[in-house]
């Protein structure tokens, strides 16, 4: 084997990167203590990292970053994702050592560390004698490679976990590059990479590289959507605890409580986008299944065994009144001694066996997240991008360029919208889509016979103002109203 030294120098302007591979090394080791991972011989990786290093050096990418941090995240996403042995993960290390012309070849890697390895790299490298020079070359290039990967089985789709790993960082990664090779990402992409991740059922993955595709076309609406779902995910886990530890207090010695569950994969920004688009929020909150349309359901589950069972009782009624003292520290109400909600949380009770009950500490305020995405999902408009118009009256109103008339009509006030008939706008009756230009007269004409909200509404108001009002009437209105909120429809409740 050669020798992979490298000048100090070089080690000393690598040293920040270094930390980053043994950050994944640590997590690996602690996942060995623990009995997880033990086929992955970490010093191994660290000779791959150290010939990965030496081939690349400070080669840097289009952002002008150094370029080796590209294949560290790829390995890390490859364990993340489940990768556990060892010949794997190092193809993740030098998947781009051939392909990029540093010097490094198939058979100096299989010398290194042995044909498995190279194998795994040689299946997701564009194999080409020559450095093809114009575009037709490339293209035709890429063509044959397309067409050797969707044909790909056996051990190879191991492999392309790796070439999914590797555009889902270069998907995000859009620093430097031009909005021609963007284009080129996001239609090989969608075209090859996401159907064959579909094919492999690489179901994860295939969402992922969507949100990247997502991402390079809305930057902004996933980058808003991203920072309240990352704010929303880390407030539901200290309430989950928080709920979790008052739970175990309530119940004391009387019984044993186990068991810290987890939730599924959160969602993508591109999921939440689409499902405010598909539905709204105000018709999610209404579902049972309101997490499951998102792939998201951010709940905890508690074993508990009581230690002294009365059989003349239900085992979960002598459960509920062992947590019922929290009815007042949670400030929650009871429903049939079986479920327990507010506006946040909710607790379900399920006889198991063997006096085992299960109990499930689940979020219900997610509408309330979408609520507030919502008005991300649709058209960006600049914040000093405003418009003036002129109301019946002869005041002037400045308002966000791109809302409807009936979007005024919320801003206005909860009543006016609700019981929005029409808009005359310049002496013209308009539709309620009609997007307010400046210097518009406007008139809003409202129903006499009292509400005429419906539920559709949703997909016309690009205010998150008159979202929010839309919402809270349809709430307040059904405590008061048998509401047909598709028709418009408003019958007093006898």
């Amino acid at each position: 084997m050669i020798e992979y030294i490298l000048p100090d120098k070089t080690n000393e302007q690598l040293r920040a990167i270094d930390e980053g591979f043994n950050g994944v090394i640590s997590q690996i080791k602690r996942d060995q203590e623990k009995g997880d991972s033990t086929s992955v011989d970490t010093s191994t990786l660290a000779l791959a990292w150290q010939v990965a290093k030496y081939w690349h050096k400070d080669l840097r990418s289009p952002s002008g970053q150094l370029f080796l941090y590209h294949p560290l995240a790829v390995f890390k996403r490859m364990y993340q994702d489940g990768f556990t042995t060892t010949p794997i993960l190092v193809a993740s290390l030098l998947h781009d050592t051939v392909e990029n012309n540093t010097g490094y070849t198939f058979e100096l890697m299989a010398a290194d560390f042995g044909s498995e390895v190279a194998e795994h790299v040689r299946a997701i490298t564009r194999l080409s004698s020559t450095t093809p020079a114009t575009r037709d070359e490339w293209d035709k290039l890429q063509e044959e490679y397309d067409k050797r990967i969707s044909n790909a089985e056996g051990k190879d789709c191991a492999s392309l976990y790796i070439k999914f790993a590797d555009r889902l960082d270069n998907l995000y990664s859009t620093k430097g590059k031009t909005s021609e090779e963007l284009a080129r990402y996001i239609n090989h992409t969608q075209r090859i990479l996401i159907p064959l991740a579909k094919k492999l059922g690489c179901f994860q993955i295939a969402e992922l590289l969507a949100d990247g595709c997502f991402y390079i076309k809305n930057p902004k609406i996933h980058e808003n959507i991203q920072v309240l779902l990352s704010k929303f995910v880390q407030n539901s886990i200290e309430k989950l605890n928080k709920t979790q530890v008052a739970i175990k207090n309530a119940c004391g010695d009387a019984c044993l409580v186990s068991g810290l569950g987890k939730g599924t994969i959160t969602p993508t920004p591109r999921k939440i986008s689409r499902a405010i688009k598909n539905l709204n929020p105000y018709a999610l909150q209404t579902r049972d299944d309101l997490f499951s349309f998102v792939g998201y359901k951010p709940y905890t589950t508690l074993y508990i065994k009581l230690n002294e069972v009365n059989d003349e009782e239900p085992l979960i009624s002598q459960v509920f009144k062992l947590i019922k003292p929290l009815l007042h520290d949670l400030i929650i109400d009871v429903f049939d001694d079986k479920l327990i909600d507010n506006d946040t949380a909710s607790i379900k009770l399920e006889d198991m066996h063997h006096n085992v009950i299960k109990l499930m500490i689940i979020r219900r305020d997610f509408h309330s997240f979408l609520a507030e995405s919502s008005s991300l999902s649709t058209r960006s408009y600049s914040a000093d991008s405003k418009i003036q118009i002129f109301t019946k009256d002869g005041h002037v109103l400045e308002l966000d360029k791109g809302i409807t008339v009936l979007d005024l009509a919320f801003i206005l006030n909860t009543e006016i919208g609700a019981s929005y008939q029409g808009a005359i706008v310049n002496d013209n009756y308009v539709e309620p889509d009609y997007k307010l230009q400046s210097n518009d007269k406007v008139v809003i004409q409202r129903y006499d016979g009292g509400y005429s909200a419906r539920l559709n509404w949703f997909t016309i108001l690009e205010s998150k103002i008159a979202r929010a009002r839309l919402y809270e009437f349809f709430k307040k209105a059904s405590e008061k109203y048998n509401i047909d909120i598709f028709s418009g429809i408003y019958k007093p409740k006898s």
